[in-house]
């Protein structure tokens, strides 16, 4: 818990298998913020009877798409959760299975026909209730996460993070600094438009951006004009920076539109919030 930033009560905290631990769940639940993560398959499940349920197996028999249950969560916690499960595409559970079998081959064993029949599931554990979240609601909303992953990629590979020319520690640490300032910059400027009505491609509006640096440095420089190329830039951004259309595979966005996902959350954890313009 020490990792994570205070959060305020009724926070939505979106979490991957790396932080998930009973006891940080415990305090998350003590502390009124809502979470959404995926289990550990070493935690063991109960009914709220008492009775130990083998979570895999359990899937295994169900035919149905999606399965939303109550189960206490833990030995010695008992952490009363939702566990919601959604049955994955063919082509999704095909692949799981051939890294599986490439796994099994290489450190010759065998996994069970339960933990199998679990990987046609992707399987959640939160505190929201049905009321405020639907199972795939919940699976679209945990979905959001992936934008963590394309901003830490946009950084990297678009701001070259990784790569440095200099030899000595001083110029290294300026020059991982000024691509560091540049990046929030970009962030910042980016922010006000990022979710408009033509939503912004990160990598196509850093491209964009590129092309406009040297005139928006000979303002900084002169001190005037900068309104201006500023002014252009978000122009540019509206024609030539926004994500394609794609009506079979829908943006992070626009598949939370078109789930219609409330808002009964203070706020959204997970450093990808819609920013707010001004």
């Amino acid at each position: 818990m020490a990792d994570l930033p205070p959060l305020a009560a009724g926070s939505l905290l979106l979490c991957d298998l790396g932080y998930v631990a009973l006891r940080l769940l415990a305090t998350l639940i003590a502390q009124q913020v809502y979470f959404i993560c995926r289990p550990n398959p070493r935690f063991e499940a109960f009914t709220h009877a008492g009775r130990r349920l083998d979570l895999s197996a359990h899937l295994g028999r169900s035919a149905n798409e999606w399965v939303d249950m109550a189960l206490c969560v833990g030995v010695a916690q008992r952490l009363p959760l939702r566990v919601v499960a959604g049955r994955v595409p063919a082509q999704v559970r095909e692949q799981r299975r051939r890294r599986a079998h490439a796994t099994e081959k290489k450190r010759g064993f065998t996994y069970s026909q339960a933990y199998l029949a679990g990987l046609d599931w992707n399987i959640y554990i939160t505190n929201v209730g049905t009321e405020q979240l639907s199972g795939p609601q919940v699976r679209q909303v945990y979905g959001a996460r992936w934008q963590i992953e394309l901003l830490c990629k946009l950084w990297k590979s678009q701001g070259a993070l990784a790569q440095v020319r200099g030899q000595q520690s001083g110029r290294v640490l300026c020059e991982l600094y000024a691509k560091l300032i540049g990046l929030a910059v970009f962030g910042y400027l980016s922010a006000p438009v990022r979710w408009a009505a033509t939503e912004l491609s990160p990598v196509q509006a850093w491209h964009v951006g590129q092309r406009q640096i040297e005139r928006m440095a000979q303002a900084l420089r002169s001190g005037a004009g900068l309104t201006a190329i500023l002014a252009q830039l978000y122009q540019r951004w509206q024609q030539f920076g926004g994500k394609e259309h794609r009506q079979d595979r829908p943006s992070s966005y626009q598949a939370l539109q078109q789930q219609r996902i409330p808002n009964p959350f203070a706020r959204l954890t997970a450093q990808i919030t819609r920013p707010v313009a001004g």
